[in-house]
């Protein structure tokens, strides 16, 4: 008998355990499907904020009107503060409405357009000039608003310097730390340009560092190596051979200082 009431208070307490042991598995199995959703949800913020980077990134490098444009009113889930602040813009600019052009902006705008048609070289000045002439006293400053308005550009020719040649070397900055205190030391040089009254000229100038003194020049129309070379030629011939010749990156394009001065 003894053994049959010990097979019944076994049996007793199984029945009595049998719940908390199956109640701890389902805990334990919430508490891994919840792990789970953390580490899903961390996912899936980490790839949102790469993407906002990127998009946000790639809206920033268009132009402010563009952004400007991108804007939309009446979206309940992002307020207009909040995609002003994402893609850089100004809220006031967004809520502002652009001033409209009067009529006489359009009439002086109709004038300015068809003298450039005429005369594409006139900018502002030429042009505020000319439209004195028909009777409207405008300043330059009026003019230019108007041109950029309406996309006009005054064509001439234009500078061509300090542009060094495509794959050449970068030297690095050696005269930064060197104390220049005696003539023929070092001699340095640069090309700029002269306005003439139908384009402009370019003028190289070799000089030296410590006395100023301006050692040979050449005049040219056009930005070739031959003057710069013919200029550096003549200050060599005239006086002693330097121990630097300096030139910014733009410059020594222009020179072949191995050939001439080694």
């Amino acid at each position: 008998m003894g053994f049959t009431r010990q097979i019944y208070a076994w049996k007793k307490q199984l029945l009595e355990g049998a719940a908390s042991v199956f109640e701890g598995n389902d805990t334990a199995s919430e508490d891994a499907a919840g792990a789970a959703r953390v580490d899903l949800l961390y996912r899936q913020i980490g790839q949102l904020t790469v993407e906002k980077r990127f998009f946000v990134t790639k809206a920033r490098q268009m132009s402010r009107a563009e952004r400007r444009a991108l804007v939309e009113r009446g979206v309940p889930a992002l307020a207009v503060s909040r995609q002003c602040r994402l893609l850089a813009v100004s809220r006031a600019s967004v809520y502002r409405r652009p001033a409209e052009i009067s009529e006489e902006d359009c009439a002086i705008t109709a004038l300015i357009d068809r003298q450039y048609l005429a005369r594409p070289y006139f900018g502002s000045r030429r042009m505020a000039a000319w439209l004195a002439t028909q009777g409207h006293v405008v300043n330059r400053k009026r003019v230019q608003r108007l041109m950029q308005l309406a996309g006009l550009v005054a064509i001439y020719q234009r500078s061509n310097t300090s542009k060094p040649a495509a794959g050449h070397q970068i030297y690095p900055y050696l005269l930064g730390s060197l104390s220049i205190e005696r003539v023929n030391q070092v001699w340095c040089s640069d090309v700029t340009y002269i306005p003439m009254a139908k384009g402009f000229l370019y003028l190289v100038v070799i000089m030296d560092w410590v006395s100023r003194a301006v050692l040979a020049w050449r005049l040219s129309n056009t930005l070739g190596a031959e003057f710069c070379v013919e200029a550096l030629e003549e200050a060599l011939a005239r006086y002693a051979k330097p121990e630097i010749f300096y030139t910014d990156q733009g410059v020594v394009s222009q020179f072949d200082c191995n050939r001439i001065i080694d």
